[in-house]
């Protein structure tokens, strides 16, 4: 792909989604009340944080490299994996001390179903990194567009016959899963569990930099 027809399609791809999300915030901003945004809006700097460290750069740098093998890519994946059911099993469990700082009733179990997407989001950071090497931002752009029309949806549908919160809950919920699915179909990346120590020293002095910029 020529490389100015690439970086257009990778632009188009940060820039589509979020004017769709746009459109789906107006439209369940008249159908949700102030509250149910604050709900999320409290517990965004958890899920921000959380992400970072389960991707942790090391999709970045499986694009930095020149050259990558198949362990590489297993290595990673195994890390994400682990790493996103760690923080799941420690959010799940402090999802009350966190209901009970923010005084919110009834945060705990949004904050249980939405931490779900620490695990979904880590299937999706290998096969990302994979499209992302090839320069194939096309179908990077046409992954993200779909995920959120779908998620978007499934959102205001919800919404329609139950104004509250968990609208957007399941917004989130089935961007990341739709998302995952689709990287994982697109990119023809066969999960697989192989675990190399040696990869990951190689890969992961790059992504504890680029994890630190992100969470800043």
């Amino acid at each position: 792909m020529n490389n100015k027809i690439a970086y257009l399609w990778a632009l188009l791809s940060k820039f589509l989604p979020e004017v769709i999300y746009l459109g789906t915030t107006m439209i369940l901003a008249r159908m949700l009340a102030p509250e149910d945004f604050g709900v999320i809006g409290v517990i965004s700097i958890i899920f921000t944080v959380a992400n970072a460290l389960i991707s942790s750069g090391l999709g970045g740098s499986l694009i930095k490299e020149k050259h990558i093998s198949d362990i590489d890519c297993s290595s990673i994946f195994c890390f994400n994996i682990v790493v996103s059911l760690i923080l799941y099993l420690i959010v799940f469990l402090g999802a009350e001390a966190i209901e009970a700082y923010y005084e919110v009733q009834g945060l705990a179990n949004i904050t249980r179903v939405v931490s779900l997407t620490f695990v979904i989001n880590a299937f999706s950071d290998v096969p990302r990194a994979l499209l992302y090497k090839q320069v194939n931002f096309r179908l990077v752009c046409r992954i993200s567009i779909i995920s959120v029309i779908i998620a978007s949806f499934c959102s205001i549908i919800y919404a329609f016959f139950k104004p509250n919160v968990y609208a957007i809950v399941i917004y989130r919920v089935v961007l990341s899963a739709v998302t995952s699915i689709l990287y994982l179909y697109y990119s023809k990346y066969k999960c697989s569990f192989k675990f190399s120590i040696n990869s990951l020293k190689k890969l992961l002095p790059f992504g504890v930099f680029t994890t630190l910029s992100t969470i800043v």
